[in-house]
């Protein structure tokens, strides 16, 4: 019996001598992986630095965007814009036909100029939504149109 039990120590031995090298062959195959991966990650990196456009390629601004400040005004309505009373209502007697002169029927074309920001656009725009957007107009824009 001594000699079997001697055997199987030593065949398991053996095994277990095996298996480490194989495991040991295999970590040095693994390790091998790894330093392949880093020489080409350095390569890649090395490249990128000789290649590189950052300096030539204007970067973007920063993201700080500014909102025009009359944006908001173009999209109120022409009862919340203030100082808007008496050039719309100017405007609108421009336009508007004159039922007594036949020649004042027809179609107008008028003007309306200056210099930037002064706010033609907004002007132009509460006149149209005045003019011909309300079916009937309220009783604040009649009374603007009447005080002029």
């Amino acid at each position: 019996m001594p000699n079997d039990k001697d055997s199987l120590l030593k065949g398991l031995g053996d095994k277990l001598t095996r298996l480490f090298k194989k495991s040991e062959e295999r970590r040095h195959k693994i390790a091998g992986a790894i330093e392949k991966i880093r020489k080409n990650l350095q390569e890649v990196t090395d490249r990128h630095g000789r290649f590189t456009v950052d300096s030539f390629v204007a970067k973007p601004a920063a993201s700080t965007r500014t909102v025009y400040p009359r944006l908001s005004a173009m999209y109120r309505e022409a009862s919340q814009i203030i100082g808007i009373d008496k050039s719309s209502a100017d405007l609108i007697s421009m336009l508007s036909p004159n039922r007594n002169d036949e020649s004042n029927l027809k179609m107008k074309i008028v003007s309306v100029v200056g210099t930037g920001g002064l706010g033609k656009t907004t002007l132009a725009k509460a006149v149209y939504v005045i003019k011909f957007q309300n079916d009937e107009p309220n009783m604040n824009e009649t009374s603007r149109m009447n005080k002029v």
